[in-house]
């Protein structure tokens, strides 16, 4: 060997075969950081950012260490990290969480046109999370609140809850009707209870109800003061998410400001159920919701090389087929087959 590759080797050996080693923990605290994020929680991605592959090694090992030591605080995080893996640096995941939408014939009929509230919000999680509706029609916060452990989605983690009820809660008929001290209590304990199953939840408020064309339709003619009551509702159902301190969404606010001379004919098809205005209006504000109190559940628009957007906490179920070679497949196939 030359003299001047024994000099490089003896100046420079110990960096270059630290680094790959470096790099390697680098990966790791990515990885930490986005079961993490998945968690709510935030500070690791942002020690672990500060660690390029270009940089020295110290930033690195401080890095991998810091979300080392949070992933093992972090039950959750512990798992969301062991279901990882990765083809060619991008990441995966072998199993998807659930999205649970819990409400009346609002939520039930979210799914039943492509553009559906709910449909829209399938879409956009899909291959990252299951959109399970849990909506069923005519259904009040009582009847919820009795069969809450029926609502529940059949996967291990959850990782968001939207909890919609108030259209039959104010509804005059003795049957569905719930007196507001009562709705109150019953959404209370829906959050509570869910709270213990759903990383994050977000309580959506009932809609303004058109009077005249819901007198028509469901009130054979008589005239109940709907629009007054569920502007009631919607305030007792944004005191308690502040009390409970989950996310709300003020639709009743939302539909009277945005089209203030003609929000009932614009969002609602029958002075109750949403148009296809409507199904829009609830799905822009729930993305907004999201992308504001739980960013990590954020989608980002597509670019070319993430064809369907990226999120830093849901990462894609199983890599996409160009992904996959002949060479990799068993691989491949192997780590995802324990999720």
């Amino acid at each position: 060997r030359s003299e001047a590759r024994i000099h490089f080797e003896r100046s420079y050996g110990w960096w270059l075969s630290t680094l790959p080693r470096a790099l390697m923990l680098k990966r790791l605290a990515q990885r930490t950081s986005c079961a993490l994020a998945s968690a709510g929680r935030r500070f690791v991605p942002v020690v672990a950012s500060r660690a390029r592959p270009s940089e020295s090694t110290v930033p690195g090992l401080i890095a991998a260490g810091a979300g080392i030591a949070a992933l093992l605080l972090s039950r959750r995080g512990y798992q969301a990290c062991v279901d990882m893996a990765e083809v060619d640096g991008r990441s995966w995941t072998g199993s998807r969480p659930a999205i649970v939408v819990i409400g009346d014939s609002i939520t039930e009929e979210g799914t039943w046109a492509l553009d559906g509230w709910v449909a829209r919000l399938a879409a956009h999680y899909t291959r990252r999370a299951d959109v399970i509706n849990r909506g069923f029609g005519g259904y009040n916060s009582k009847w919820a609140l009795m069969n809450m452990d029926r609502l529940l989605a059949p996967h291990e983690r959850t990782v968001l809850t939207t909890i919609w009820y108030g259209a039959n809660d104010l509804n005059f008929n003795p049957a569905q009707h719930v007196p507001l001290g009562d709705y109150k209590e019953n959404l209370s304990g829906l959050i509570r209870g869910m709270k213990q199953r759903s990383e994050a939840i977000v309580v959506i408020s009932p809609p303004a109800l058109d009077q005249p064309r819901y007198s028509a339709i469901f009130a054979g003619g008589s005239d109940p003061p709907v629009y007054e009551r569920s502007r009631i509702y919607t305030e007792a159902a944004r005191e308690v998410a502040a009390r409970e301190n989950v996310a709300f969404i003020d639709l009743w606010q939302a539909m009277t400001t945005s089209a203030p001379k003609n929000w009932g004919a614009c969002y609602l098809r029958d002075g109750l159920h949403l148009s296809g205005a409507g199904n829009a209006l609830v799905f822009a504000l729930l993305l907004d919701a999201i992308a504001t109190q739980f960013p990590h559940l954020h989608v980002d628009p597509p670019v070319p090389e993430h064809p369907m957007g990226s999120c830093q906490g849901l990462p894609v179920h199983l890599p996409f087929f160009v992904e996959i070679t002949p060479e990799n497949e068993g691989k491949v196939f192997k780590e995802g087959s324990g999720a």
